[in-house]
């Protein structure tokens, strides 16, 4: 086994998809395109080179991305300093390379649903009469109204659920951390609904579906459908398009709109930060937009 499949064989299917992408980035750059990060010899990096890299993923990609790159490679260093490829001042040395930092938005990237656009892709749910209509209303539910990563609802269990208490608990938050989530009446109701439907099977509490709508027991949805779902259903509403993590957006916004304070929508949301939880925080653009029509400029529109 290479140093970096060793080094991604420990991740969840989504990090190491995210990951692999950053080693192949590295590679590309590292190797002048020749080669991909199976067949890289990382042991022979050395500081110029990833300072060289460094450089470059700093004026190519975005600083996300050139952090996740450098973050890679540093992850497939350090495999091959425990496999005795590298020695330690070697591995030191290399590794010795600061983070990228980009000035951070005021709020978040991305944007936030508006009330008639989340009651238009339920309603066009609720005109779906096949189990996949209610399906893809727990899903946009799960989203818009409790918050999770499109991760975390592809993998929700049947236990998972509480709908007589009405919460979900979710397991595979970011880091693998367990948080619990109260959800309003209406989430609650549309999983009883699901329920109704899909049966009490133990197992993945979200099953895939085939085109007509119906089910296919047992198997569980992807990230992938999760994200196919808010596009098909966003273009079925006629709303503008957008993305499975601005339903999280949405949630977040309309919590701390509704006055809730920033730690408990930082529990909510599985943040380990605050200031990732205030950067979802639109009061502050709301209440500028607001001052900004106190003054009034005379225009008569011509056209």
């Amino acid at each position: 086994m290479t140093p970096a499949q060793l080094y991604l064989s420990g991740m969840s299917e989504a990090s190491r998809r995210v990951m692999g992408d950053g080693l192949r980035i590295a590679a590309l750059i590292l190797s002048a395109g020749q080669v991909g990060p199976g067949e890289l010899p990382w042991q022979l990096l050395r500081y110029e080179h990833t300072a060289a890299l460094r450089m470059v993923v700093q004026q190519e990609c975005s600083p996300s991305t050139a952090n996740r790159v450098l973050s890679a490679v540093r992850g497939v260093l350090k495999t091959c300093w425990r496999m005795g490829q590298m020695g330690t001042d070697q591995y030191q040395r290399a590794t010795d390379i600061e983070r990228i930092v980009a000035e951070k938005p005021e709020q978040a990237a991305g944007r936030a649903l508006t009330p008639g656009e989340m009651a238009r892709l339920l309603h066009v749910c609720e005109q779906d009469a096949t189990p996949k209509g209610v399906r893809d209303a727990l899903i946009l539910g799960l989203g818009l109204y409790g918050g999770l990563r499109r991760r975390e609802i592809a993998m929700l269990a049947l236990a998972d659920f509480a709908v007589d208490e009405a919460q979900v608990t979710v397991r595979e938050g970011k880091g693998r951390k367990t948080r619990i989530v109260p959800v309003n009446s209406g989430l609650a109701a549309v999983c009883a609904d699901w329920l109704h439907v899909r049966g009490y099977a133990e197992g993945f509490l979200l099953w895939a579906c085939v085109k007509g709508g119906g089910l296919v027991a047992h198997s569980r949805i992807s990230d992938q459908t999760v994200y196919d779902v808010v596009l098909s259903r966003g273009a079925e509403a006629g709303i503008r398009r957008f993305t499975p993590h601005d339903m999280r957006r949405t949630y977040s916004g309309e919590l701390l709109d509704a006055g809730v304070d920033l730690a408990t929508v930082q529990k909510l949301m599985g943040h380990s930060s605050a200031s990732t939880t205030a950067g979802y925080d639109r009061r502050g653009v709301q209440a500028r937009r607001k001052a900004a029509e106190m003054l009034h400029m005379r225009w008569e529109r011509r056209f």
